[in-house]
């Protein structure tokens, strides 16, 4: 069997820009960035102000199913963002692998218990979004233990696509707002008006 075609940056933001709608063409997107990137796993995953970690879902050949966090457990501590957490939220794209010294990660408990079980030996993370108290969402990308470091190109493509990650998260919990809005506006028995910024009439129901 011959290698596998790289995907298209075209293709990939197709996908990614379709998932806005149809969260499930996220997952092709996924599929398309693990051949892109050579990894094995990408993983969407958020972290609180205390820099405890939490993946939120899985993309993988092999799903794996997603731990539930145990924050009275140091090991839920997530080391990548402690060490590189300003220079996460100011660059967008960390390479992991680049803030410890060999050995070192692989000593802790964090790898024990959370990169281990899922055969993450190198990880890039590319920050969605993050809040004032420190807390942030993030896409990781990660090779397993036979794949080599990244490359200047994966970096490269990693900066590339992060605005537009940016821009579709933005768009999905925006998208997610007027749903729940609208969900409240359907449940109230008499008219509603929303109101713009400036105090002039929007849009109404009832």
């Amino acid at each position: 069997m011959g290698r596998r075609v790289p995907p298209s940056i075209e293709g990939m933001l197709a996908h990614l820009y379709a998932s806005v709608m149809d969260p499930e063409r996220f997952e092709d997107f996924a599929a398309e960035l693990r051949l892109a990137m050579n990894a094995h796993l990408v993983a969407l995953q958020s972290d609180d102000q205390s820099h405890r970690h939490r993946a939120q879902k899985h993309f993988s050949d092999s799903p794996h199913d997603v731990p539930q966090p145990d924050y009275a457990n140091d090991a839920s501590i997530n080391l990548y963002f402690v060490r590189a957490a300003h220079r996460f939220e100011s660059s967008g794209v960390i390479d992991g692998t680049l803030l410890f010294a060999p050995g070192e990660l692989e000593r802790t408990a964090f790898y024990r218990d959370q990169l281990l079980p899922f055969d993450v030996h190198k990880s890039m993370g590319l920050c969605l979004d993050s809040g004032p108290s420190g807390e942030s969402v993030a896409l990781s990308v990660s090779r397993d233990r036979n794949r080599p470091a990244f490359e200047p190109g994966a970096m490269q493509l990693a900066h590339r696509l992060l605005p537009h990650l940016r821009n579709v998260f933005q768009l999905q919990q925006r998208l997610q707002q007027l749903e729940s809005t609208a969900s409240v506006m359907d449940r109230v028995s008499y008219g509603v008006w929303l109101l713009a910024g400036d105090g002039n009439g929007g849009s109404g129901s009832g």
